[in-house]
């Protein structure tokens, strides 16, 4: 980190806010009004925080299911398990240039469907390690490729609310995933993996359902514009 903090230091250009703030506090209620203002911004938030609580119930769950029977893998192994996500990098190129082609709405509902079908995979996984591995490369690919499109949407509401728009994104985006961690324990102890899955399965559909709404809204427009 110190290394490149030193680099960025040296390469970056010098730049200078132009917004004025009255006091932190009042910076603080401008991220409120922002979020009541914006009703893009409120969609967004559900999708995010929705897809990174399914994210957290599995990467909580997967470690009671690996270490325990008939696994019994050591926390090293465990965490190799997240060399598969890697692959999911790939889905920002994929939702970018989805972004760029104006097909965001389309590609967001995608990558709600993938991440939901990622728990079915990944269910299958209390009897065979290749449902893990594929519901990880899933899962990912769609967790990233929503938080790649609801990104696009957000900044494109002004540069000079760019802050102000990432701590209104962000903050229910890592409670989402807070919760999702709670949930998934309270899962597990209850009925095991498969239970984590339909939770996260169930949590990302909340986000499928808020986006069909999303689709209708869209159609009807449409339709009285015409």
């Amino acid at each position: 980190m110190l290394g490149l903090m030193a680099i960025m230091w040296r390469m970056l250009p010098s730049q200078r806010g132009s917004a004025t703030v009255r006091s932190y506090l009042h910076l603080l209620s401008s991220v409120a009004a922002l979020f009541r203002s914006q009703p893009v911004l409120r969609r967004r938030i559900v999708y995010g925080a929705c897809v990174f609580a399914a994210f957290s119930m599995f990467w909580t769950g997967v470690t009671f299911l690996l270490s325990g029977e008939p696994y019994r893998f050591s926390d090293a192994l465990i965490g190799l398990l997240g060399l598969c996500g890697v692959a999911g990098a790939a889905s920002a190129s994929v939702a970018g240039r989805l972004s760029d082609k104006g097909w965001t709405l389309v590609g967001t509902g995608a990558m709600l469907v993938l991440t939901i079908v990622s728990f079915a995979f990944s269910a299958w996984g209390s009897v065979a390690l290749v449902g893990v591995i594929a519901g990880t490369i899933l899962l990912d690919f769609g967790v990233q490729g929503t938080q790649i499109l609801n990104q696009s949407q957000i900044y494109r509401m002004g540069a000079a609310e760019r802050s102000r728009l990432t701590a209104a994104y962000m903050t229910p985006f890592f409670l989402g995933g807070a919760v999702g961690s709670a949930v998934s324990v309270l899962a597990y102890r209850a009925a095991g993996w498969v239970a984590v899955c339909i939770a996260g399965a169930a949590t990302a559909g909340i986000a499928l359902v808020r986006w069909l709404f999303e689709v209708l809204f869209e159609v009807r427009a449409r339709r009285s514009a015409r």
